[in-house]
């Protein structure tokens, strides 16, 4: 990408122009595969501002040589297609009650929202590569068989995303999971986690439509760490999808090095949190 229009972008974002440059030059001499991770959630996708926002960003990078592991979730999607097919909507811990049908109607949501973000992403040429979960988790099913189809990731296979990478795509994955001729419904926060520990990235992002965690007055908090985390758990400050995003942040930041830290933003934020110090969001950390 030319000079002037990488300028351009850092400028309406609000990035000072010599940092951005570092960050992109730091990010472009290191191994492709340990650039960022990014976990976008399925209301993201919903909304068409926020979509664009994504999409434009993800152009961005792609066109400058960079390309993030993307993994989406389908949550909200999923609840409103379940409700129009007059299906129950059961959740447990925040974890989705999977029966058979639930399981077929989320792969097929899964995979319409995965082709048609590949499709948005298409300019002058393919920047992207769906990638269905099945290729890349192993699913085990978990111990309590109330939840029905949902299974939790026992390996992670990364042939498909490093031969996307390698040429030059970005790969964008579903989270579905598949072992012994059955395929899981995954939590994409627990997935992407998984991606995080075996690909060892500089950068772990959560998009969300909150562009953060927000405290009881609907302010987004700066900054958490693990202790804080679990206090607002215990006093159910958050619940349901934020709780269980919240307790994937935990167990990760848990399993890795202590300088790692996790940034919860909004979509229009992503080039902000990549190319400069001063982040938005909420910041988690140990």
């Amino acid at each position: 990408m030319e000079k002037e229009l990488i300028e351009k972008v850092f400028q309406e974002k609000g990035i000072e122009l010599n940092e951005g440059q570092d960050y992109l030059d730091k990010f472009k001499s290191d191994k492709a595969l340990e650039f960022a991770v990014i976990k976008i959630s399925g209301d993201c996708l919903q909304k068409e501002e926020s979509k664009k926002a994504i999409v434009e960003d993800l152009w961005f990078l792609s066109n400058n040589g960079l390309y993030p592991i993307v993994m989406h979730g389908a949550g909200k999607i999923i609840d409103k297609k379940m409700k129009e097919n007059g299906l129950s909507i059961e959740k447990i811990n925040g974890l989705r009650k999977t029966d058979k049908k639930t399981l077929e109607l989320v792969i097929q949501i899964s995979n319409k929202i995965n082709s048609e973000f590949v499709e948005a992403l298409k300019n002058d040429n393919d920047v992207a590569v769906g990638i269905s979960g099945e290729k890349v988790f192993e699913a085990l099913p978990l111990e309590n068989e109330t939840y029905g189809f949902v299974g939790k990731v026992g390996n992670v296979f990364l042939e498909e995303i490093e031969k996307t990478v390698f040429e030059k795509k970005v790969p964008i994955i579903t989270s579905i999971g598949f072992n012994e001729n059955q395929f899981y419904n995954i939590n994409a926060d627990e997935a992407a986690n998984h991606l995080v520990n075996s690909l060892k990235p500089h950068k772990f992002i959560l998009l969300t439509t909150s562009g953060g965690v927000l405290d009881k007055k609907n302010n987004i908090i700066s900054d958490l760490n693990l202790d804080s985390m679990k206090k607002m758990i215990e006093a159910e400050e958050v619940t349901e999808g934020m709780k269980l995003k919240l307790e994937n942040v935990m167990k990760l930041l848990e399993e890795m090095p202590k300088e790692f830290t996790i940034q919860i933003t909004s979509p229009k934020k992503l080039i902000n949190e990549l190319f400069s110090r001063k982040g938005s969001g909420t910041l988690c950390q140990k």
